[in-house]
């Protein structure tokens, strides 16, 4: 502001000079033209900026929007007859035809049915690009794409008349999708989430219950929204017995709906034991029993030792000291360590053998007086020539260890820089089906295999002594924290039953041609926990289309307007570069447009969107009736004018300053 008033005072000072220069000369004229040059010369110096702001009307008093959707196929000479009625007021008007895009229509009688959905959001987002002064909307109000009209609709600067066209649509609401973890473990909270969409109930409060068989367990309430508009809706459960538990989510029944078969969807939830019951069994124990015995001491494990330390007497700690052990294997997991088979009773080997038949998980691990007999070395994953190797090995993950979740936590691998074992026993060769986890470095002979045998699971580690596991690293101070972490995650996957690890479903198994689809991928690691962080691709027709982890474990991906054929899918789920596993799925899209499910018309939805405007809804025979008065929106127009940034104000100047020079030098006063 001071650079500004000092400018001023010299501007003024060297007017005064220059005029008591020419005065005498009497050539004032000049002296107007050096005024002229100084003044523009001192206006771009200042450099203040001109602006003007005034009202002006819209180039385009108004714009109709029609509908030519394939649902408007019996209503299109409704629509002409009032395009042709209004053609004759004082409105000079412009007309948008639209479906699914949106397109200029010259004449009237050049309405015909075009595309295969109604998109009004992407209408009238194009109309508001031509800033006019009103807009009438003539639809029947079946907008089904995943865009919302309502919330384009909030940011436009003119009002919406919108004219519904036909009868009116149904009343319905209905749980569109439902995703939950298929399976938990027992006091472990998982989340239900319901997605609910509404027609012709705009406004209204539905209740959302969650029930466990005929017991209430919750309850929300929600004020139902547009039609293709999903609510999602979160429930929390806590299941609190084992086995397979039943739930239904129920929504308010309304006495307009004409459909209430989709007010309620039932679901059930797997729920898995969380305590394990673990036997341990050794007829050599050693300095590594009182190692794993301890490790086995947690809130989620009930362990039983089962140790012979004469012959075949098994025994078992009691109360009243160590009794003899009836054998039994009422566990879920039988842990063998440094077994010395080649005493066992045959009655004792075939009922480890029956067991695991059965769907028992068993942890071999080896020792010094390790040996198999015939009837157990069936079921080891690894042939061994009893030999003993007595040099120091470090577990060294294979390719197929590194995606087994049971070697991670939290992304740490329980592995890694683990001190060596001491010794380990020599394996001729794996048995058939067996998956060799870890190798001996730097002997590269098998450590960790795992195979199936018949129902149940068996792990053999052939390094010895395990005790060794936990000391190293940071956790000196808790010399056993990471062995426990070990030794309850292979429990945990050796517990647990047969079950589908990967699976894809779709939210329907028939779709109308432009309907979208929902696809949700459900991933569970080896111990049923649910497997998250992994990249997870849809391959359809060879396209790999990346999902989206919704929640822990759970993928989705939602597509729009797939063409009409049979699809068998496929989804395969990878961590880092490596490939864990894939699932498939198959459904149908008819060649039914979706346009063709409900033609009836959706007031509530152009009610909505006019209201949003602050304009009006008319059903088309009032507004046939009515010689309706539109109001035209009036645009601010703002012009600024820099002088800095002006190149005709400066050719201004200098063609000011050559005229004077000119007559200047004309005139002798150079």
């Amino acid at each position: 502001m001071i650079g500004i008033f000092v400018s001023l005072i010299l501007l003024v000072l060297a007017i005064f000079v220059y005029y008591n220069d020419l005065r005498a000369r009497q050539y004032r004229w000049l002296f107007c033209l050096r005024i002229l040059v100084v003044l523009f010369l001192g206006f771009i110096l200042i450099g203040n900026i001109i602006s003007f702001t005034f009202m002006r009307s819209p180039k385009v008093p108004l714009i109709w929007l029609i509908d030519v959707s394939p649902s408007m196929k019996d209503k299109l000479s409704q629509a002409k007859e009032c395009l042709l009625n209004f053609a004759k007021t004082k409105y000079k008007a412009e007309y948008l035809a639209f479906a699914d895009s949106v397109f200029g229509l010259a004449k009237i009688e050049n309405l015909v049915i075009q595309g295969s959905k109604t998109d009004i959001a992407k209408a009238l987002a194009t109309a508001k690009k031509r800033n006019p002064g009103a807009l009438v909307l003539l639809s029947d109000g079946q907008h089904n794409t995943l865009s919302d009209p309502v919330k384009v609709a909030q940011t436009l600067p003119f009002l919406v008349y919108s004219v519904g066209v036909g009868e009116t649509a149904r009343h319905d609401v209905a749980i569109r999708n439902l995703i939950v973890r298929q399976q938990v473990y027992l006091g472990e909270t998982t989340e239900c989430i319901i997605r609910i969409q509404s027609q012709g109930l705009g406004n209204k409060k539905a209740k959302v219950t969650l029930l466990e068989q005929s017991q209430e367990l919750q309850q929300k309430e929600i004020i139902l929204s547009e039609p293709l508009i999903e609510q999602e809706l979160i429930f929390q459960i806590v299941p609190n017995e084992i086995g397979r538990r039943f739930y239904k989510i129920k929504i308010t029944e309304f006495a307009e709906e004409e459909n209430l078969a989709n007010n309620q969807k039932e679901f059930s939830i797997q729920v898995l034991k969380s305590k394990m019951k673990v036997i341990y069994l050794s007829n050599a124990p050693s300095y590594n029993t009182r190692f794993i015995l301890n490790a086995l001491k947690s809130e989620m494990t009930e362990f039983l030792p089962v140790i012979a330390f004469q012959g075949n007497r098994f025994q078992t700690p009691t109360e009243r000291g160590m009794q003899d052990f009836a054998f039994k294997l009422d566990c879920d997991v039988l842990i063998v360590d440094n077994l010395d088979a080649s005493q066992l009773p045959v009655g004792i080997s075939n009922q480890i053998q029956k067991y695991v038949l059965d769907g028992g998980g068993v942890l071999i691990l080896a020792g010094e007086r390790f040996r198999l007999n015939p009837i157990l070395a069936l079921l080891a994953p690894f042939v061994h020539n009893q030999k003993v190797i007595r040099k120091e090995v470090f577990f060294k993950l294979t390719e197929q260890g590194i995606g087994v979740p049971i070697f991670f936590q939290d992304g740490e691998n329980l592995l890694a820089n683990t001190p060596p074992l001491l010794g380990v026993m020599e394996v001729k060769e794996p048995q058939e089906g067996t998956k060799v986890w870890a190798i001996a470095d730097p002997l590269n002979i098998p450590l960790i295999g795992y195979r199936k045998f018949g129902k149940g699971k068996v792990i053999e580690i052939t390094g010895f002594p395990l005790w060794r596991f936990g000391f190293y690293g940071k956790d000196l101070e808790k010399p056993q924290e990471k062995f426990k972490r070990f030794l309850n995650q292979v429990n945990r996957f050796l517990a647990l039953k047969e079950f589908e690890q990967f699976t894809l479903v779709t939210d329907q198994a028939v779709y109308s041609l432009g309907e979208k689809a929902t696809f949700t991928f459900y991933a569970y690691q080896d111990d049923g926990r649910p497997y998250s962080g992994l990249d997870v691709n849809l391959i359809i027709d060879s396209t790999k289309i990346p999902m989206v982890e919704i929640g822990d474990g759970i993928y989705e991906k939602t597509l729009d307007a797939l063409p009409p054929k049979d699809y068998i899918v496929k989804a395969i789920c990878q961590f880092d570069t490596i490939k864990l596993g894939e699932a498939k799925t198959e459904f149908k899209v008819t060649e039914t447009n979706i346009e063709m499910i409900d033609t009836r018309l959706n007031a509530e939805l152009l009610r909505r969107i006019a209201q949003a405007t602050g304009g009006e809804y008319f059903d088309l025979k009032s507004f046939l009736q009515d010689q309706y008065e539109f109001t035209l929106a009036q645009y601010r127009k703002t012009v600024q004018f820099n002088p800095r940034q002006s190149p005709y104000l400066y050719l201004i100047l200098v063609g000011l300053f050559l005229i004077e020079l000119y007559f200047r030098k004309r005139r002798g006063l150079m």
